[in-house]
């Protein structure tokens, strides 16, 4: 059987006809540097043995002039376009829809859904009351306790209701796991599904003419895709499309008879993250309360509906979970992000800055002082040593003595900057001066910093070639060539330590003691969607009045834990076993991080 070609990265190498992403310049990744175009990731390997989807997409929707024309075009242009194939438009348009998503038609006539009866709700039981960490089910941990699937957080047979969120979802990984007509039998029952994901990648987005800098084109085409999902999946499929930024977040409320569950991680909903790939998740269930709770709301429950309802949950949703679940038992903290700039009262809400509350929450001043950063992210930002040096200090506390306004030298302002806002930028222009002038400071440590990536032959000797071909989840933005010494010197390799080659899509951090042995706990952990960029925990500047700004690109959410619970939270209680790298990470020496379109893979 065909299958289905996997595109490069640049767009100048797709064949005649492509649809093209027109938001990035040519060879770029997205804006956020966080995940691959979306051209790319519209195949995985679920399409492996499915025909060439594009090619048929291509001959129906097609132009004479070579234009696209999406569900919203005029039936007169489709018909001209379409094969004599004896089908309607609407039939047409339904058949193509399915196809472009990978999955069947789910149509059924109204008599056979009135003679159906819908099933009894299952009465599920809590398993996670104290909350759990769990790593994906990757080959080589099928009998490790302290894996996970996804079909042991969804279970449609006992849901009321479920909203999420993801990036990247997979029609066919998620939507058999849901009460959807066509799919499931509990599809007959009243279940609402909110289902929020970015836009530009939903799978059927290649429909519509692209062009996402225009709110109007956005709320046109999302228009379209949540008539036709419900159209396919019926009363109980609500499609949300997040405006404004990129909506990275991982996260999921499902709500069962008696309890609420809770789920975020950093796994893209679709086949590779979900078995194939190394990735953290979090799930909690949460017990129904007798009465529902009055005074305030417990931090992390307003937290975490609020990051909802900025993703676009509707009210009823919301209102539905409100002050009625037990979050006592809640081990962690909520950090987010939202695609916009904070300063004043709302810095420390978002982003590094929040992160930096919640470590000076549990680190000392003197567990400050000595700090090590290990951080493990399947993408990176362009790392320059300005952001990298305020963020080591942000991700330990940033206490008054070793705050980050004390290091001016990290903080260089252009001619132009000073004489038109005042604004003190991040990128300095000469890093070398930077890093002399900062090791001439006596008393003035920076935290230690490991990030650990994988290097480009780990990639290129992967256990398989469909693992080397989803490598396209990982990307190193930093221009590596004529990166300072010092910045090069923090990278360490990742070697995961279940099957050897396995790539990661994780989002992971360490604060640890000096020194420490891989078995020493941390001072505490995160994971979560955050990767290591501007564009997830912000962009930090001073103005001209000294007061620090954050401009954040993304939807962001993730979890810190102090080093206290890890064991808790851990089958066995040991909290090396949500460590998916081999550890003490390898220092790179001569080696260099992995880079789409760098060495062998390139010719791929």
């Amino acid at each position: 059987m065909a299958t289905t070609q996997r595109y490069p990265v640049k767009n100048s190498e797709l064949p005649p006809g492509t649809w093209r992403s027109p938001t990035h310049a040519e060879g770029e990744w997205l804006a956020d540097e966080d995940e691959r175009p979306p051209p790319e990731s519209m195949f995985d390997s679920e399409f492996e043995e499915q025909p060439d989807v594009q090619a048929a997409l291509l001959s129906i929707f097609a132009r004479p002039d070579g234009e696209l024309v999406g569900p919203s075009g005029s039936r007169q242009s489709r018909k001209r376009a379409g094969p004599a194939d004896g089908l309607d438009d609407d039939e047409r348009e339904r058949r193509l829809f399915c196809a472009t998503i990978g999955m069947a038609d789910t149509k059924i006539s109204s008599s056979e859904a009135k003679r159906a009866t819908p099933p009894q709700i299952h009465n599920l039981k809590m398993r996670w009351p104290k909350g759990c960490i769990r790593l994906t089910r990757t080959l080589g941990r099928e009998n490790n306790p302290n894996t996970i699937l996804l079909s042991d957080v969804i279970d449609p047979s006992a849901l009321l209701s479920i909203w999420l969120n993801c990036f990247d979802i997979n029609p066919s990984t998620v939507f058999p796991l849901l009460p959807l007509r066509g799919l499931n039998p509990h599809g007959l029952r009243k279940v609402p599904c909110f289902i929020g994901q970015d836009l530009k990648q939903d799978r059927a987005a290649i429909l519509y003419p692209p062009d996402p800098n225009s709110e109007a084109i956005h709320d046109q085409i999302a228009h379209e895709l949540v008539k036709a999902y419900a159209d396919l999946y019926g009363k109980n499929y609500h499609a949300i499309y997040p405006k404004g930024g990129l909506a990275h977040s991982k996260i999921l409320l499902a709500v069962y008879p008696s309890f609420l569950r809770l789920w975020i991680g950093s796994a893209n909903l679709h086949g590779f993250d979900t078995t194939q790939s190394d990735n953290h998740w979090f799930v909690q269930d949460l017990p129904l309360l007798a009465q529902p709770r009055r005074g305030p709301k417990p931090p992390q429950e307003s937290d975490i509906l609020a990051h909802a309802a900025s993703l676009g949950c509707p009210d009823s949703f919301l209102s539905s979970i409100k002050r009625k679940y037990d979050w006592s038992e809640v081990k962690f903290h909520v950090v987010t992000s939202v695609p916009r700039t904070v300063s004043k009262l709302e810095l420390g809400k978002y982003g590094a800055f929040r992160l930096r509350n919640i470590a000076r929450s549990i680190l000392s001043k003197e567990e400050t002082r000595n700090a090590t950063i290990e951080s493990c992210s399947a993408s990176l930002g362009r790392l320059k040593s300005t952001w990298l040096d305020t963020m080591r200090h942000l991700l330990v506390g940033g206490h008054k003595r070793f705050a980050p306004q004390r290091y001016q030298p990290y903080l260089t302002r252009s001619r132009s900057s000073r004489r038109s806002s005042g604004k003190t930028s991040l990128d300095g222009e000469d890093e070398d001066r930077d890093q002399a002038q900062t090791k001439s400071r006596r008393g003035m440590r920076a935290p230690a910093l490991k990030i650990v990536y994988p290097n480009q032959a780990y990639v290129e000797n992967s256990a398989s070639f469909q693992m080397r071909m989803d490598s396209r989840n990982m990307g190193a933005h930093i221009d590596w060539d004529h990166a300072a010494a010092s910045t090069q010197g923090f990278f360490h390799d990742y070697v995961s330590n279940g099957t050897p080659g396995t790539h990661l899509h994780q989002k992971f951090l360490l604060c640890l003691p000096p020194d420490a042995r891989p078995s020493t706990l941390p001072h505490f952990a995160y994971l979560g969607s955050h990767n290591f960029s501007a564009g997830a925990w912000g962009e930090m500047w001073l103005d001209k009045n000294k007061k620090w700004h954050n401009k954040m690109a993304n939807w962001e959410i993730g979890l810190v834990f102090a080093g206290k619970h890890l064991a808790g939270l851990v089958e066995g209680g040991d909290w090396e076993q949500i460590v998916t790298y081999e550890r003490p990470p390898r220092p790179y020496g001569d080696r260099r991080p992995f880079q789409w379109g760098k060495g062998k893979e390139s010719e791929a």
